[in-house]
């Protein structure tokens, strides 16, 4: 005989399973170590659902972002001769964050550049969001980042 978990009066349960049950939220429920209402667990399931589909939807954000590849492409940009503090994050799960330094000779760096930059990061990376520091080549003091032990 299976047992029912939850019951609406005390009547309804056999007078040799009462002891089986106790009062809850207006009802009887069997009083079993481990089971829980059908209810929390169908809620539980929809929270999961739900997580689980942000987190494919985090994870498809970031699909096809090679750093190294980012990386390639600001190296090779006109007067660029290094790049470093390369970093790329979720800002949220629709837009990917990038902050990079530029090495260049500041006088290559013209009005248009870190524009076309920008919108070509966006089409080649989904990138969305880049902030890009520009650091002369001549610049007495090499920025601190820019050591190779550096993050």
């Amino acid at each position: 005989m299976a047992l029912k978990y939850k019951i609406k009066t005390r009547e309804e349960i056999p007078a040799e399973l009462q002891s089986l049950y106790v009062e809850r939220d207006g009802g009887f429920v069997l009083d079993a170590e481990g089971v829980a209402d059908k209810s929390k667990l169908d809620e539980f399931r929809t929270g999961n659902v739900a997580l689980k589909k942000e987190l494919e939807e985090f994870k498809a954000r970031f699909d096809g972002i090679d750093p190294e590849a980012v990386r390639r492409y600001l190296a090779a940009l006109p007067g660029v001769t290094e790049v470093h503090d390369l970093h790329i994050w979720a800002m949220s799960t629709t837009e990917t964050a990038l902050t990079a330094h530029l090495v260049m000779p500041v006088n290559s760096c013209a009005a248009h550049f870190l524009g076309s930059v920008c919108n070509e990061l966006h089409q080649r990376f989904r990138i969305d969001h880049p902030t890009l520091q520009v650091e002369p080549t001549d610049a007495p003091d090499r920025c601190r980042q820019a050591a190779e032990e550096s993050v």
